[in-house]
């Protein structure tokens, strides 16, 4: 979002969000209840209470600022031209992180799962080979056994990217503009509101796993893009904080409880799932909303140190879980205890983000592996070219 002139609160939103991420990733490890690559000796089911707050719609928020941020960069820079240089700014990321930084989660997760009994060298000797037997049961990836873990976000994001640049096309087209009037899109407003709820709930009820994800993600995304430049909606979430927080109150001690007296007691119905399913859709919707509510009344102000930040979020993303994962396979012999443990892996994940910070803007042209420094894609004709061709075997194996 760094060339917009836009709304300071969705910049402060974008770092809170991914900060969100060491926080619950961290917590990841100690929910028995959870599927993660990596467990901690140590279990809460009661941390599972408090996930459930922000569970339903930490990722949707980010995936609505992104549609916020792809509508102006596109109205500025055009669809074609953003997916060229979007292109090697998110995959040549992915491409490093699932090379170096995702192998240690798999590591991991083998060293508890599978009694993986060598070392790390070892280890990623056997990983560069995508016919090793060792990954035998780990053939799930974007190559046999080289999946993308906590970084699936880049990859659906370019995905998304592609495709919402097509959409832009045909929506600024001279053909859209001669036949739609600007009263028919008013009304369209609340007709897509009804389409993207309905497309929740499907997606709730029939989808599970990454299609879920995503699909829940490409639609607030869409959405982020079609209300970037509504000045009535951002009015109306001004005018309506009040309602949301009651709604999102309600709708979190209904999610508990559901959590509490059926989920976790195996004892499902039919009716228990469609209603949990509305409720979860409900939430997801109005917490998103909210939040953005919140920013636009409390996150107004810039400030210097936002622009560095905002740079930094995506290297910090590219390396978090891995960090986590590794402090706690590192702290696993001590037995310090639950509480204890997971400061440490706390502390020392934001000690390497914080090293990150200070070192990344320091690397010069090879940043832009861990998302920094953009500018050099563009004003270096050959780390551009030289970066689009490295990505093309990566490309056909994720369109």
């Amino acid at each position: 979002m760094e060339h917009l002139n836009r709304r300071v609160e969705l910049d402060w939103l974008r770092v809170i969000a991914f900060t969100i991420l060491i926080f619950y990733h961290t917590a990841m490890l100690y929910i028995p209840n959870w599927g993660f690559h990596y467990k901690s000796a140590y279990s809460s089911v009661w941390l599972e209470y408090l996930m459930l707050l922000i569970s339903p719609w930490r990722m949707l928020l980010i995936w609505f600022i992104s549609g916020v941020a792809l509508r102006y960069i596109f109205d500025k820079q055009g669809a074609g031209n953003t997916v060229l240089f979007r292109t090697p700014l998110l995959l040549l990321p992915l491409l490093f992180g699932i090379w170096v930084v995702v192998p240690v989660q798999l590591f991991a997760e083998m060293q508890q799962n599978a009694g993986l009994t060598f070392g790390y060298v070892d280890f990623y000797k056997h990983f560069i080979e995508l016919d090793s037997p060792l990954f035998s049961q780990y053939q799930r990836g974007i190559w046999p056994h080289v999946d993308v873990n906590h970084l699936w976000y880049l990859r659906a994001l370019w995905c998304f990217t592609v495709l919402l640049a097509v959409l832009h096309i045909v929506l600024t087209s001279k053909l859209h503009v001669m036949f739609l009037h600007l009263r028919a899109l008013r009304w369209s407003t609340y007709a897509l509101s009804i389409l993207g709820g309905a497309s929740l709930l499907w997606a709730q009820l029939a989808l599970a796993g990454d299609s879920q994800r995503e699909f829940q993600g490409f639609v607030f995304l869409l959405a982020g893009y079609l209300l970037a430049k509504r000045q009535h909606f951002w009015a109306w979430l001004t005018c309506h904080s009040k309602m949301l927080i009651w709604i999102f109150t309600l709708n979190a001690m209904i999610i508990l409880l559901l959590y509490h007296f059926y989920w976790l007691q195996d004892s499902l119905t039919p009716f228990i799932v469609w209603c949990g399913s509305i409720i979860l859709v409900l939430q997801r919707v109005c917490a998103v909303l909210l939040v953005l509510a919140l920013a636009a009344r409390y996150l107004t102000r810039s400030h210097p140190l936002l622009t560095r930040l905002k740079k930094a979020v995506f290297p910090i993303y590219l390396w978090h879980q891995s960090v986590i994962i590794v402090l706690a396979l590192w702290l696993s012999r001590y037995q310090l205890g639950g509480l204890l443990e997971s400061l440490v892996v706390i502390i020392g994940t934001l000690l390497f983000s914080g090293l990150l910070f200070w070192l990344v803007p320091k690397l010069g042209s090879f940043a832009v592996v861990m998302g920094y420094r953009a500018n050099s894609l563009t004003s270096n004709k050959f780390i551009w070219g030289l970066g689009c061709l490295l990505l093309l075997p990566l490309i056909l194996r994720i369109i």
